[in-house]
């Protein structure tokens, strides 16, 4: 138990190192900061999603994406719909939708907006031609 408290802390020094440097304009620092934070607890999301907007600021889109597209897929596994569609737009303001994940992401919203649905099936169908 006390492992996982030392671990802890040391990835909470980290993040603070990291905003440190956030505010600073270090971004590149920041972001080695928070990839060794998540090493340290590869269970915290929340690190994963600042590391993609980090990446953006440096102008790695594809970065960015890759760490979407690992949110978006746990947030399926989680059956989290919402968080998945979330991250899922989050990707598609970078690139263009990958067909498998859009098709997912029109499963969910099935019942709440069956539109939207309709209209990503459709998209989706084009993608897959």
């Amino acid at each position: 138990m006390r492992v996982a408290g030392t671990a802890m802390a040391s990835t909470s020094k980290r993040v603070e190192k990291a905003e440190k440097y956030v505010q600073k304009g270090k971004i590149a620092d920041a972001l080695d900061e928070y990839l060794h934070a998540f090493q340290e607890d590869p269970s915290n999301d929340s690190l994963i999603e600042i590391i993609a907007e980090l990446y953006l600021r440096l102008n790695q889109p594809k970065k960015a994406i890759e760490c979407y597209g690992y949110l978006f897929d746990k947030r399926v596994e989680q059956n989290d719909g919402r968080a998945a569609l979330l991250m899922f737009r989050k990707m598609g303001r970078l690139a263009p939708p990958d067909p498998t994940r859009l098709l997912i992401c029109a499963r969910f919203q099935e019942k709440q907006k069956p539109l939207e649905a309709r209209d990503s099936y459709h998209l989706c169908a084009q993608l897959f031609e």
